[in-house]
């Protein structure tokens, strides 16, 4: 049962660096290049986006609060990054040569190389199919527009995932730790309809989204979270958020996400508040954790901030970190 008392208000010990990670960026600038968020992978790995002119920003002291205190918000406005049709080939070496047959229709697999299919799906969604007949069991990465996670195939070697978009042609990528990989395009027709926020991380970091719906608080009806994730079919009539977990738990340092999905194009006027928070486990106490946020605005841009902090220790009083505006509230207009 969540309990709203418990909480740490995290102003500090948090280092965030605007405009990096996941996303593809063509030939970027090394001398700018920060990532906090360690997802290199042995094949099809994203270089880190350069954000020009930006430096981290380091914030000292936690402070232990009430649920009901304040602390100073963090400014911090998130760059507007590249659009998604930015030359993949050119940022990840080889795929060129998978997108030349991936797309070629009819072409038949040579030998085990994997499979990849998308079909569109309810409120901007994609349902990915990964085949892979010699890879049972298998660590599948899926790349798309800067979000990467991670699950593992089935006994036959299929993977199966309902994968939030965040474009409209949405590209996603399947790679496996033996260096093979295949990659699929899906349209979106109703992606201009909804508004999405992505959370991810690694491992057992206990990174969670909240989102409170025209002006709920938590327990209520439109507190939409891990344990109350809200119904897909209520999102695509309009009448309140989803939130998507991805990755495969049975991968112990395996890439996580969360993914809150809202219909703005149907939505009434109002607003959606959204929080970042990380919950204080035996897993990852006193440790340094790491996340990455992900936002789609206006327009389809895409916005990305990163987060590392360190843990409190096992035997602090609450439970819970607070992270004040990793996400940005979703402001809705109305029909």
């Amino acid at each position: 049962m969540f309990d709203p008392k418990r909480y740490i208000l995290a102003g500090g010990t948090v280092v965030v660096a605007l405009g990096i990670g996941f996303v593809m960026q063509q030939a970027p600038s090394p001398v700018t290049q920060t990532a906090s968020l360690n997802t290199q992978m042995d094949v099809m790995t994203e270089p880190p986006v350069v954000a020009a002119g930006m430096s981290g920003m380091e914030l000292s002291g936690i402070a232990h609060t009430a649920a009901t205190s304040r602390t100073n918000d963090i400014e911090r406005s998130a760059p507007v990054l590249p659009e998604p049709d930015t030359e993949l080939a050119a940022a990840v070496p080889g795929l060129d040569e998978v997108l030349r047959t991936q797309d070629a229709p009819g072409t038949p697999p040579q030998g085990c190389d994997p499979v990849m299919t998308a079909r569109p799906a309810p409120a901007a969604m994609v349902d990915l199919t990964v085949t892979a007949d010699c890879l049972p069991q298998a660590r599948v990465t899926i790349h798309h527009n800067g979000m990467m996670v991670q699950a593992l195939t089935d006994g036959d070697g299929v993977l199966r995932m309902r994968a939030p978009a965040l474009t409209p042609e949405a590209l996603f990528i399947a790679s496996f730790e033996n260096g093979s990989g295949a990659v699929v395009r899906a349209q979106v027709p109703d992606f201009d309809a909804y508004d999405r926020v992505v959370l991810q991380w690694r491992g057992d970091a206990g990174f969670q989204i909240h989102a409170l719906e025209y002006g709920a608080t938590y327990g209520d009806a439109g507190h939409v979270w891990e344990e109350a994730p809200g119904d897909l079919d209520r999102a695509v009539a309009g009448q309140g958020g989803v939130l998507t977990t991805l990755g495969d738990t049975a991968i112990n340092d395996g890439l996580r996400a969360q993914v809150y999905t809202f219909p703005s194009g149907a939505g009434q006027a109002g607003e959606v508040e959204l929080t970042a928070e990380a919950v204080i486990t035996s897993g990852n106490c006193t440790r340094d954790v790491e996340a990455q946020a992900l936002q789609v605005g206006p327009g389809g841009a895409l916005s990305a901030q990163d987060v590392a902090l360190t843990m409190p220790s096992c035997d602090v009083e609450v439970d819970i970190l607070m992270l004040k505006n990793l996400l940005q509230d979703l402001k809705i207009a109305g029909n």
